[in-house]
């Protein structure tokens, strides 16, 4: 873990993952995380997550703030700001505070950008995509 300031950046600790690294299992903390690697599994952090131009996440994510300049494939809570890069692909269910996407920067899934809004918990937003798939297939019909 690094600690670092930066201005308009991450504050506080920062763990890495590198590019040439590659994690699965749960990652939960109270500082910020950056993937530049490869990282399979669940992220659950009180402050920042980065996925840098050439980090592939495929895990449920939940962060205070959301930066995708890789790729990220599965879903994600974030409280205050997801933001997709021009590099970047997102590929699941979103819900957060805001929402920016630069031109070139890619999401495919539902998204729920809700300022202000109580933020449902990450069960929520599962439970939402279950559904939504499940609705889908045709498993489950409109109310009418």
């Amino acid at each position: 873990m690094l600690n670092r300031r930066k201005e308009g950046g991450i504050n506080g600790p920062l763990t890495l993952i590198a590019h040439d690294v590659r994690f699965k299992g749960a990652l939960h903390g109270k500082g910020s995380l950056r993937v530049d690697g490869d990282l399979e599994g669940e992220i659950d952090m009180d402050g920042d997550v980065v996925i840098g131009e050439g980090g592939k996440v495929n895990a449920t994510v939940k962060s205070k703030n959301l930066t995708v300049a890789g790729s990220l494939k599965g879903k994600a809570v974030v409280h205050n700001r997801l933001q997709i890069s021009a590099t970047g692909r997102v590929e699941g269910d979103v819900q957060a505070g805001r929402l920016a996407v630069e031109e070139g920067g890619i999401l495919l899934g539902q998204c729920s950008a809700c300022p202000g809004k109580e933020e449902a918990s990450t069960a929520e937003v599962l439970d939402r995509a279950a559904f939504a798939a499940k609705k889908k297939l045709g498993a489950v019909k409109d109310a009418q």
